[in-house]
């Protein structure tokens, strides 16, 4: 279908409506497309429905979504639309091609006389005379003129839509039913039609030209209003179930093979910010023409951020259920013991950190991983089954919040990614204490503990390394043989991070490496004994004794 001529059809030789150009270069043109659809998502309903440029645009939008629907379902090949106004949709196979013209109202109902733009052409003057004449600028005029670039004796079939939220009403003088139901597009006119009687005293065009529609379209203005729809939609007032039936439409497309999984309103809204961003060039609105593998690309994008979003809450949900079962069991072990309310409440006060934690971007696979291997780049998480995964984790949590009393806070997570390290936030501390939390995984002993957390160390990247440098590093060592292993050992950790200019050291030498001091701890003891304090009476004394049994193994 040549471009020159849907350009044209997309155009018009009358003022535009300036409210609306002037709503979209204030509040749609230099948006972005998230920022479109906070904007629309953040409407009231009384904004939408009372402010004439917002429920047009907004309502016009929604009727694309609609056409966009029957362009995936095959009947159309493109949708074309401009944001001040119209829509165009075809059928290039069949030649079939439908202009539609969006109209809106806060009214459920309108009377002839209130919409009297829809048949009536404004009266003007033609400058330097007396004379007026009615111009054909009414909706029905400006619409059904468009015949004029693809013509029926070119074997172009051209149907007309007036797509309204409201009703209008039959009156002693206009009565538009014929048209309301002329689903089929193909309705015989009488001469004695209201509509077609008041149409023909619109007769001069723009330049005050008398015009017939046998000349400018080769049709007679009869053969063209009866392929004219005026459909009712949804009122204003219930363009939230407008919005709602699309939704669940589309999603249906778009979702297609999917189970369980839907669009939302906030995605309808999104669609319409990358409709709208691509068709603004230059800060000015354009014209849009869509074709099914172009829609389709953009639902892609739609639907990869759709399922990204549902990923992201599945992920979250799924983290929450697992901490819950942790902490559940975790819980379970101890129940009914004397201090069984106070270490529950230490317990939920982690569960809540926990919580935030995941909402900053943290999950329980890193969180497995770090613990395990001291990265969060290993798929271990996945080679173990969910009880193995589970009872690791209840030993991590197990020994946080003992932590936690010891030093009075929640200790929360470090800035690296490697070690799972939980800082100390005291202020004014230095320097800089990190706790990390390290299980073996194969009961180790000591020896190949060792060796494993400078592995580790192999691996991570200098950053890594040097983000370690200024701090004070405790490794609090879990699932290890040793059983001689019963105090803290001071360990030098090797590093990738060169000493300069030390002459007669070879620079691939360990020795010309600077090393990170570090503390392991025997934390399986901590694990063994803590169970034993649960029998006393008092909080204050289990705190007394945590303490106590951490300096002696911390050697302070």
């Amino acid at each position: 279908m040549e471009i020159d001529k849907l350009l044209g059809c997309l155009s018009s030789d009358y003022p535009r409506n300036q409210e609306r150009v002037d709503f979209i270069r204030k509040e749609i043109s230099e948006k972005s497309d998230s920022e479109i659809m906070d904007y629309l998502t953040e409407l009231k309903p009384e904004e939408v429905g009372g402010l004439t440029a917002v429920s047009g645009f907004y309502y016009q939008f929604l009727v694309t979504i609609e056409y966009f629907i029957e362009l995936l379902d095959g009947k159309w090949d493109f949708v074309a639309f401009e944001l001040h106004d119209d829509i165009v949709v075809a059928n290039e196979a069949e030649k079939k091609i439908r202009y539609i013209q969006v109209k809106t109202s806060k009214k459920s109902s309108q009377t002839p006389s209130g919409v009297s733009d829809l048949y009536s052409g404004s009266l003007k003057t033609k400058k330097g005379t007396k004379e007026k004449y009615r111009l054909k600028d009414s909706w029905v005029d400006k619409l059904i003129s468009k015949a004029r670039f693809f013509k029926s004796e070119d074997g172009y079939k051209s149907e007309f839509q007036i797509y309204t939220s409201y009703h209008v009403v039959k009156t002693d003088n206009y009565n538009f039913d014929n048209y309301t139901d002329n689903i089929g597009y193909e309705k015989k006119i009488s001469k004695s039609d209201s509509l077609l009687k008041v149409v023909l005293k619109n007769t001069h065009n723009a330049d005050f030209k008398e015009v017939g529609y046998k000349d400018m379209c080769g049709e007679s203005l009869e053969e063209l209003l009866a392929r004219l729809y005026i459909k009712t939609g949804n009122y204003m007032s219930d363009v939230k179930m407008f919005v709602n039936d699309l939704t669940v439409e589309l999603s249906k497309r778009v979702f297609k093979g999917y189970k369980n999984i839907s669009l939302d309103v906030k995605d309808i809204h999104l669609l319409i910010g990358m409709l709208c961003s691509r068709c603004m060039v230059n800060g000015e609105a354009q014209y849009l023409k869509v074709t099914r593998p172009e829609l389709e690309d953009i639902l892609s994008e739609l639907r990869e951020n759709c399922l990204k979003n549902v990923e992201v809450m599945n992920e979250e949900h799924s983290n929450k259920k697992t901490i819950e079962r942790i902490l559940g069991t975790y819980l379970g072990e101890i129940e009914g013991t004397n201090l069984y309310s106070k270490i529950e409440d230490r317990a939920y006060v982690y569960k809540e950190y926990l919580y935030e934690w995941f909402e900053q971007d943290g999950n329980v696979r890193d969180l497995y991983n770090r613990y395990v291997d001291g990265t969060i780049r290993s798929q271990n998480y996945y080679k173990v089954n969910q009880q193995t995964r589970e009872t690791t984790l209840k030993s991590l949590f197990s020994i946080t919040i003992l932590l936690n009393v010891i030093f009075n806070e929640t200790l929360l997570f470090g800035e690296n990614k490697y070690f799972l390290t939980k800082k100390l936030n005291r202020q004014g501390t230095e320097p800089i204490k990190l706790y990390s939390i390290l299980t073996t995984g194969k009961s180790y002993n000591l020896e190949k503990s060792i060796n494993k957390i400078n592995l580790i160390l192999e691996s991570a990247d200098e950053s890594e390394h040097l983000h370690l440098l200024d701090k004070q590093l405790s490794i609090i060592l879990q699932n290890y043989t040793d059983r001689g292993f019963n105090k803290a050992q001071h360990k030098e950790l090797r590093t990738k991070i060169n000493i300069e200019n030390v002459e007669g050291i070879d620079e691939s030498s360990d020795f010309n490496k600077v090393s990170i001091n570090s503390i392991i701890i025997p934390g399986k003891i901590i694990d063994e004994e803590w169970f034993e304090f649960l029998a006393l009476d008092d909080f204050q004394k289990f705190i007394e004794k945590l303490i106590e049994l951490w300096s002696e193994l911390v050697g302070g």
